[in-house]
């Protein structure tokens, strides 16, 4: 009886720290831009760090280098690509790499105020 309890112990924290290590962000890097600091809200979706960055498993790479509002890019993650653009006269999509869980590659966006106006997918200056 006693020993089936130390044994139901062991497993039990070994699942426990099994489980500590999948959801461990630790590491989690978030890549460099060459903007500066958009009063913004930074939403992770399933994919996104740095802003040129490939290894034999994951890629990323941001044609315009990162959060840079004045320029339209293109975000390219494994083969799936995502365009800077306006959601309206004043609101820029901007796409980042961002990388999470294991520095596996995910999209990072956010939406920006132009102050003077967005088109076609750039702040305007």
């Amino acid at each position: 009886m006693k020993s089936d309890f130390v044994v139901a112990l062991i497993v039990g924290a070994v699942l426990l720290i099994g489980i500590c290590g999948i959801v461990d962000y630790s590491s989690a890097k978030t890549g460099s831009y060459v903007a500066r600091q958009p009063s913004a809200v930074l939403l992770p979706l399933h994919r996104t760090g740095q802003a040129d960055y490939s290894n034999p498993y994951h890629s990323c790479y941001d044609s315009d280098g990162g959060k840079n509002f004045n320029v339209k890019g293109e975000l390219s993650i494994n083969g799936e690509s995502w365009v800077d653009s306006c959601r309206n006269d004043v609101e820029l999509v901007e796409n980042f790499c961002m990388f999470h869980v294991r520095n596996a590659p995910q999209r990072g966006f956010v939406i920006y105020s132009c102050p003077y106006g967005c088109l076609d997918g750039k702040c305007l200056s």
